[in-house]
């Protein structure tokens, strides 16, 4: 009784291993931009979730100010900003200053964390103010610099806004939460790309 051979696969071209090189390249490529986009829309999401977080920090000073303003006294006899902001410096590594300014501008509160790496004479109010702006309602306004997210919040007595509240957090807190996100992205990238490969390998022979 005749026995028959197994059939063996032929072995790949050079032109079929400078096809599969070709769609590996593709798919990754493809991949990437879709991982390209998504960095994009994660930072101004992430941005969005930080700036709101700053809001409600700052929003714990800004009452703890409202009563002290709404019986008419002035905003720089105000007693408690500096332990105010240092419980939420405690509780939040990533803000790196905390100010109140008056109506016409003029720092009258200002708090930074131990080994705050923003200078101390750092003008945030001019900086934010020739950021972007990210976010606008009544409680409060975003803006966005080169290097820090700034929240805004108004400081108002019992007739007027008396000036105006600054939480300040560097930006590149938003970039390096997003670059943690991506190495898992990445690796999974790697082993899709991976997976096509195989799969056309398969075909091909």
């Amino acid at each position: 009784m005749a026995h028959t051979a197994a059939s063996t696969p032929p072995p790949l071209t050079r032109a079929s291993r400078a096809d599969m090189a070709a769609m590996f390249a593709v798919c990754f490529l493809s991949l990437m931009l879709l991982v390209y986009v998504g960095i994009g829309e994660a930072q101004r999401t992430y941005v969005g979730f930080l700036s709101s977080k700053m809001a409600a920090q700052g929003e714990i000073v800004q009452n703890a100010m409202a009563g002290h303003l709404r019986a008419g006294l002035p905003l720089r006899q105000f007693v408690g900003f500096q332990t105010l902001t240092t419980q939420i410096f405690e509780s939040d590594a990533s803000v790196v200053l905390m100010s109140a300014t008056d109506r016409s501008g003029k720092t009258v509160f200002a708090n930074q964390p131990q080994g705050a790496t923003i200078a101390a004479d750092f003008d945030i109010a001019q900086d934010a103010m020739r950021g972007d702006k990210m976010h606008a309602n009544e409680r409060f306004d975003v803006r966005q610099s080169a290097q820090y997210i700034t929240v805004i919040l108004p400081l108002r007595s019992k007739f007027e806004e008396v000036g105006k509240l600054w939480v300040v957090m560097p930006r590149n807190v938003a970039q390096k939460a997003v670059n943690v996100a991506l190495i898992p992205m990445l690796l999974l990238i790697s082993v899709l790309s991976a997976v096509q490969l195989v799969h056309h390998a398969r075909n091909w022979n």
